[in-house]
């Protein structure tokens, strides 16, 4: 597969006008970025700590700001992101375009796709159905929307590419038997253990009336002299009296 004459050439010619800028504009791009670094490491050489922690404050914005600006107005622009919508209005976001190459079905496009940041050099080859009456193309423009009744990303074994498909995904049927027996297995588990810790339970309060029941039989009778009903109100108002 080689890569479009057009995408090379637009790449070539990127690169030129991103030097010819940076030579026309060198001054304003070393005030933007290396001044205040400059500024802030002479503080700090003039025991100006506060200072120096304030202008390099500012040039971490600085940085920051044009960070921003380049990944939303260069990065997505360039290398938009391909998001696949349904008939749901669910957009799926599947990969990132890097190039577009030359394949070998004509009603496909080919393309150089990245998944993940890193690794950098990893790139995968994405198989892109042609719009048609079921498949549309939008660009938003920070990513191209490709909008179909049925769209998914599957892997094509045949090719050994990822291909984006609006043809609609078939069911996997799945067997519940092994599901019954983990459901059992978790019921027979759960019925082991609250009958254990009911005839935990039992024993507990057996052994504690049993050992109650011995010692009351080895306790002493009490004499009968020392038996003594409870005082009645008026014995105790006597008694209060005779106080």
């Amino acid at each position: 597969m080689m890569i479009s004459k057009k995408k090379l050439i637009a790449a070539i010619t990127a690169i030129i006008a991103v030097i010819a800028i940076s030579y026309i504009y060198i001054d304003y791009l070393d005030y933007y970025f290396l001044h205040m670094l400059r500024l802030s490491i002479a503080c700090f050489e003039q025991d100006l700590a506060s200072y120096g922690v304030i202008v390099f404050l500012m040039q971490l914005t600085a940085w920051v700001l044009f960070a921003i600006f380049f990944y939303f107005s260069v990065i997505n622009m360039i290398f938009p992101r391909i998001r696949g919508v349904n008939a749901m209005r669910t957009k799926n976001t599947f990969c990132r375009k890097i190039l577009q190459i030359e394949g070998k079905d004509k009603d496909y496009a080919y393309l150089k796709v990245k998944f993940t940041f890193f690794p950098f050099f990893d790139w995968y080859t994405l198989k892109l159905p042609k719009p048609s009456k079921t498949i549309t193309y939008r660009r938003m423009p920070q990513s191209i929307d490709i909008q179909s009744e049925n769209i998914d990303l599957v892997y094509n074994d045949k090719e050994q590419c990822y291909e984006i498909t609006d043809k609609p995904q078939g069911r996997i049927e799945d067997d519940d038997k092994y599901y019954k027996r983990i459901a059992a297995e978790a019921v027979k588990g759960i019925g082991e253990q609250i009958g254990t810790a009911i005839q935990g339970d039992s024993n507990m309060m057996k052994d504690y009336y049993t050992m109650n029941l011995v010692m009351d039989e080895n306790r002493d009778p009490i004499p009968k002299k020392n038996l003594k009903r409870p005082p009645n109100d008026l014995e105790k108002e006597v008694g209060d009296d005779d106080r």
